[in-house]
């Protein structure tokens, strides 16, 4: 359970365009944010704009399991537990797509 803060967001692609249009929003808003995107650099910029206390930053492919693995875990590890999930990065097509039928967490581990 969140302790601290039970308005935690998590947004992937954080770094730019729609994910960075949020991360705004979602602080203006009175929301912490965990910003997740593969350019470290971009990420460590915007920690820096708003701040470790607004913003949490994750180095992170989201197509590789072991990074998403990697990244779970921190933020498990430090009871970082985000309430609302902005699922925005990633790679297109019908192959990268899970069946909803078949959906299972155990791919998510």
């Amino acid at each position: 359970m969140n302790k601290n803060n039970s308005n935690i967001a998590l947004v992937t692609g954080a770094s730019k365009g729609i994910g960075y249009a949020l991360v705004e929003e979602l602080i203006a808003n009175g929301w912490k944010v965990v910003g997740v995107a593969r350019s470290k650099d971009a990420l460590d910029e915007m920690a820096k704009n708003y701040g470790e206390d607004l913003f949490i930053s994750y180095s992170c492919d989201v197509s590789d399991r072991e990074s998403v693995r990697v990244a779970s875990n921190s933020l498990r590890d430090k009871g970082i537990i985000p309430t609302l999930f902005f699922l925005n990065a990633g790679i297109a097509g019908e192959a990268a797509c899970e069946d909803v039928n078949n959906f299972t967490t155990q791919k998510h581990n």
